[in-house]
Order: C-alpha cells, then structure tokens, then sequence
C-alpha cells in the first residue's frame, strides 16, 4: 500500500472493535452449542444451521463493503473484491438453503450452490493482492516465488496426508462427471491457493495490514477446515447437513468482518519502511513445519509415504536450499552494504569540520572524532573516558549536565547552546552545541549521548564586539548632543548680550557717552567670549589631531604655579589659595604658555566650584620620572559618570572630544590634551568632602615624554 494519504477516514475505536468481537464470539459458541446439541430438534438444527451460515456470510460482506467507503484507491478496490466474495459465498448459501428449508430435497451435487460457493475464491484471491506491500527485506519477486511454491507444496502435503488423497483417489475411481468427480479436490485447491496468498500478503505487510491480515488467515483456516472436512466426508458419503463442521464457516466469515474492523492508529498508518518483524520472516516456514510435522506423525503411526509425499519432499527441499541459497546471497549483500555505509559514515565523521563525540550515561565521553580532539587541543587518550565537563567551568558543566539530563527524562528531544569551553592548552574558545539521546532497540533504556560541537568563538567575539559598539554608539550620539547642547548655550548666551545692547542703541536716540560706552563694554565682553570659545575649538581640534606646535623649554613648576596663583589672588572675592610647593622639585621641558593656559584652567575650575570661604590647595612634588601637580578644591564634585569620560584610560572613546567636554566647558579638554602632548596625564578624584582634586604629571625629560606620549606620532616641538 502506499503512504498514509490513503486512508480518507478514521477507524473505529479499540472499544467499539472489542464491542464487535464479543458479539462475534457470541454468536460462534451460540451456533457450536447448537450443533453439538441441537435444542430445537433436526428441523431446527436445520435452520439454524443454514441462517447461521448465511448471516455470517452477509456480516462480512457488509463489513468489507462498509471498509471500502472508509478508504480509497487500492485499498478501497481489495475490501470491495473482498465484499464480493462474502457476496458471493452468501448467495450460494441463500441457494444451499433454498434446498434445504424450502424445496426440502436433498441438495444436488455439484449445484449452483457450489459455482458460487467457487467463485467466491477468486474474488478473494484478487481482494488480498490489492493489499499487496512492497517488498521489505529480502521480500524480492524471486523470493516471493520461492516462497509461494514452498508454502503450496507444504499445504498440499499436509492436505494430501489428510484428506486431499482420499478425495483424488475417489474423484479417480468414480464414474461420476468430471465435475462431480473433481469438485471436493478443488475446493480444497482453492483453500490452499487462498491460504498460500495470505500468507504471502503477511510476509509483506506493514504495521497498519498486519493485524486485519492475520485475521483474514485464521477466518481462511477456519473455513478451509470445514472445506477439508467436508470433502473428506462427502467423499466417504458420510457428511450430514447441519454438522458441527459447519461451524468453521461462520468462524470464518466473521473474522472477515473482524478484519474490515480492525482499528489502525494515526501512527500505524504512517509507519511505512519499519522492520520486518521475525515472526513474518517465519511464517511461510510454518507451513514446513505444519508438513514436517505430519510426516512425523505418518511414520510414527506405520503409514508410508506415497509417490506423491516423497515427490513433494524431495522438490520442497531442492526449494528450500535454495530459497536458503538466494536469502544468504541477500543478506551478503544487505551486509556488505550496511558495512559500506557504516565505513562511508565513519569516514565522513572522520573528516567533517564539526566535533562529534559519543557521550556515555555518566557523562564521560566514548569517543570522538579528530576534529573534536582538535577543538580541545587534546589527543585521543587524553578524551576517552574522561568526563566532558572537565572541559568547562564548573557552572557551565552543571548547566551541560542539566541540557543532557532533560534529553534523558524525554523533556525535550533535542538540545543546542553556546558553552565557553578550556582547552588543554590554558586557550578558552566558544562552542556552539547540539546533542540528542540515543536509546536501546527497546526504547526504554538510554544507551548514549550523541554530541555536534562547532568553534563559535570569532561569531561570538564579532557578537560582542558589535553589541559593545552599539552601546558605545549610542552613548556617543548622547554625548554628542550634550555637546552641541552646552556649546549652543554658551554661544546663545554671549549672542544673546552682543543682540540685545546693539539693539538698545540702534532703538534709544537719547544715550549719554557714559551709557554707550557700558552698552560697548558688554559687546565687547560677549565678543570676546565667543572669541575665546572659537578660540578654544580650534585650539583643541589642533591638540587633539596632533597638529598643534610645542615651544619647549625648561619649566619651573613652581614659579609657573606662583604667578598663576598670584593673579588670582589678585582679583576680589576670591576663597584662600594654599600653597605646598615641593623646593626639591626639578624644572621640566615644556612648553610654558601652554602649561601656563593648562594652570590656569585648572584654577579657575577649582575657584569657580569652590564657596567664596572655601580653600583651594595647589601642591607640586617631585617623583622619580618627573614632576606632579595638583589643585584640591572643596566645592561640588566632578559628576561620577563624567569622570571616566573624560579622564578614563579604559574607555575605548577616552580620546573622544565630546568625550571630554562634555559638563566641563572647553578648557579642561584642552587642559588634557596638552598634559597629553607633554607626555604627560591628567586624571581627577573626588575628595571625601565632596571636592575634586585634579593632579597631572610630566616627564623629567623629553626622552621620557617621547616614551609615554599616547599617540605613536608625536607632534612637532620647537625648542625656545
């Protein structure tokens, strides 16, 4: 049969099929009690006998007939062919009854009962080839001749033992018609061509023909051994209407219905190239011992073998060697092809560029292809039996042990992740993992784990470096917009002063020289904020793309830090500035200007946050590669997240410049970048009291700033 598109609709339930059989059964010993008994007389007998016969025939008729609207294509022709013949064997007991209870003469022989009684055969014949399988196995057209044969010679043997010689021999010596003669011998030809293609459709049957197959043997063995024994009493002019032979019909006829009803799951219907079972690799072999059988019993019994049994003998042997012959040549074959396919197999794992490896119930692993080896950077004798988890964290292993663990339960059927994994050598790499359980034949008893491992780490590594870039993206356009933000501002705010006193004097006609020349003070002031901004941008795109000029000469800290603070000092409302200078402190090549500019923002950084009562302290000191300085101020703190953007060695965007501007002004970006080009750095910590305390150093010599400039091409400097 084909796939499970077939069936078109479903089959009755288990216990609507046992609801039937128990009926069936019923109705069997029902019909064996009465004729072992016969409670309602002879004439009663005969009724029952012959209704009996008849419903049975028409309860399987109209179950097959019933079947063949449940399905389609083959299938729907063999139960219809099948549903003839239950027709068919019905009419001729309609015939045999219309004999015996109506006309109430005994029934001729042969009648037309027997023509149809007879044609029932073929129509059943052709029904069970239309369930015909495919061959499975070593099922091969010439097997399936072999086997045919085999089965018919073992059949007619055990036939020919029992009563099939009997009726020959009487067909032989009466001087009856031909057909009258030979009528017994080929009914029992017929039971034996039938029962030799069912056994046959078994051999071949899938899951979802097995059982209605079987069914249809024992209800064709049931009514074939009424056929024999009919024919072996009606030879011998001694059978009696209304037997307890008769019984072999109605068992059959409803184990043909029983058939058509069999139910068949949703998962049968699809199972389609399963194993052949071994009792069906068995079953035309029974036949054999059915016959070997018999032999024995005709020898122990003091009957001889005929011409006929010896000739049957000796062709069913010659078959069965080779009928051995062709199935050992088959199974060579199906060997050396498994073992071709096996090495194919072992060969592709061998050289596959993914890691597999057969895990055992306790997690140790049986062994592995050398990609695996390779992926742990470890031999084979360092793997085998050793436990997987030893190559990941504990926390990872638990988590392996866990996947594996629902595989076994049957919570999932399959599992994959990513693991860090340690290899032998001390180097980590990302794997990415899959593994499913494989179980014994009997599906309740995990025999091993099979696992795919494949080197994820440049995936991995490329995942978080883009993840990382994405959120270092994000926060820069954040950045970014701060930036343009506090810039905006600061410009809005000096255009804002030049606006609004120009327009002052552009609209007032009646000004004193006095108020023009206040009115001209804060233009100029806010002309000469914007000046100093501009100023400051270019000045720290010049520092920060390394083309701004250094004028180097020796430096005292010191006297740099003195005049600076003194011009503080100078301008009113200003906190204390305390001073602790280090004497011992060496003069440094630097650019005075500039270290000066740098001074100074930090200073007024620090005045700016710090209360009008507050202290600023400067210190300097010298160490062993250079020079210090620091400006301690006791007013609001550098905001903590600001603190590695601008100051931070770690941060990828350190070298930002909206990095560091941002919430600072200009000044302190620019402050950095010079300590920067000095070779030099410049960081800043909050104090306990809640301050900021910005320190930068300075190499003692140019040599050193040369070392540990940050950038691999200095800019130009110019000696002074």
């Amino acid at each position: 049969m084909g796939p499970a598109s077939t069936v078109t609709r479903r089959s009755i339930s288990w216990g609507t099929f046992a609801i039937f059989a128990s009926l069936a059964a019923l109705a069997i010993t029902a019909f064996a009690a009465d004729a072992l008994f016969k409670p309602f007389g002879i004439e009663g007998r005969s009724l029952v006998d012959n209704l009996g016969q008849l419903l049975a025939g028409v309860t399987g008729s109209a179950a097959c007939a019933w079947k063949a609207t449940r399905t389609v294509g083959k299938e729907r022709r063999g139960w219809i062919l099948l549903s003839l013949s239950a027709g068919s064997w019905s009419l001729g007991q309609v015939a045999w009854a219309y004999y015996a209870l109506v006309l109430q003469v005994p029934i001729p022989f042969p009648s037309f009962a027997d023509a149809l009684f007879l044609a029932a055969g073929p129509f059943t014949v052709a029904g069970i080839l239309s369930f015909w399988d495919a061959p499975r196995g070593t099922a091969t057209r010439w097997n399936v001749w072999l086997d045919g044969l085999i089965i018919v010679l073992s059949l007619i043997f055990t036939e020919w033992a029992l009563d099939l010689r009997t009726t020959v021999m009487a067909a032989i010596t009466s001087t009856a018609p031909l057909v009258t003669a030979y009528l017994n011998p080929v009914y029992l030809s017929a039971d034996i061509l039938v029962g030799t293609v069912v056994i046959l459709a078994i051999r071949r049957a899938t899951h979802r023909h097995k059982g209605r197959m079987l069914l249809l043997l024992a209800g064709i063995g049931a009514a074939a051994l009424s056929d024999s024994t009919f024919a072996y009493l009606s030879a011998n002019n001694t059978y009696t209407a209304g037997d307890v032979i008769d019984t072999g019909w109605v068992v059959g006829y409803l184990m043909v219905a029983l058939a058509a009803l069999w139910p068949v799951s949703e998962t049968k219907v699809r199972i389609v190239n399963a194993p052949v079972d071994t009792w069906q690799l068995a079953l035309p072999l029974t036949t054999v011992v059915v016959a070997a059988v018999t032999c024995l019993a005709l020898a122990f019994s003091g009957n001889d073998l005929d011409g006929v049994m010896t000739a049957i003998i000796g062709i069913t042997s010659i078959l069965l060697t080779f009928r051995v012959i062709t199935a050992n040549r088959d199974a060579v074959a199906m060997l050396m092809k498994s073992l071709a396919s096996e090495g194919n197999l072992a060969e592709v794992i061998a050289r596959a560029p993914t890691g597999f490896v057969r895990i055992n119930t306790e997690f140790g692993i049986i062994d592995a292809n050398p990609q695996f080896s390779a992926l742990l950077a470890a031999v084979d004798e360092q793997l085998i039996g050793s436990p997987i988890t030893r190559y990941f964290s504990p926390e990872e292993g638990r988590r392996f042990v866990d996947l594996l663990q629902a595989l076994r339960i049957g919570t999932v059927n399959a599992v994959d992740s990513d693991s860090e994994a340690h290899r032998t050598d001390g180097s980590v790499v990302w794997l990415h993992w899959s593994a499913t359980v494989v179980r014994d034949e009997a599906g309740d008893r995990d025999d091993y784990f099979i696992a795919m491992f494949e080197d994820t780490t440049s995936r991995h590594d490329s995942e978080a470096a883009a993840a990382a870039s994405l959120g270092l993206m994000q926060r820069l356009n954040s950045l970014k917009t701060d930036f343009l933000q506090s810039v905006s501002h600061e410009f809005k705010t000096a255009l804002m002063g030049i606006q609004g006193f120009s327009e002052l004097l552009l609209d007032t006609s009646e000004l004193n020289v006095q108020e023009v020349k206040s009115f001209a003070a804060d233009i100029n002031r806010d002309a000469v904020r914007l000046d100093r901004l501009v100023t400051e941008m270019v000045e720290l795109d010049r520092t920060e793309s390394g083309r701004a000029d250094l004028r180097l000469a020796a430096v005292d800290l010191n006297a740099l830090v003195r005049r600076e603070v003194d011009v503080l000092r100078a301008l009113p409302e200003q906190p204390v500035i305390e001073l602790h200078l280090d004497p011992a402190l060496k003069p440094v090549p630097g650019d005075n200007a500039k270290l000066s500019e740098v001074m100074r923002t930090l200073l007024t950084n620090a005045v700016m946050r710090s209360p009008a009562t507050g202290v600023v302290t400067v210190t300097t000191a010298a160490e062993a590669a250079g020079a210090s300085v620091g400006v301690k101020d006791q007013g609001v703190g550098v905001r903590a997240e600001f603190d590695d953007r601008l100051f931070g060695q770690d941060d990828l965007y350190a070298n930002s410049p909206i990095r560091k501007l941002v919430g600072t002004g200009l000044g302190l970006g620019i402050a950095r970048q010079v300590i920067q080009l000095h070779g030099g750095r410049l960081w800043v910590v909050r104090t306990r009291e809640g301050g900021s305390e910005y320190h930068f150093t300075l190499p003692i010599t140019w040599r050193d700033r040369i070392a540990a400039a940050p950038r691999p091409s200095a800019p130009s400097a110019v000696a002074s």
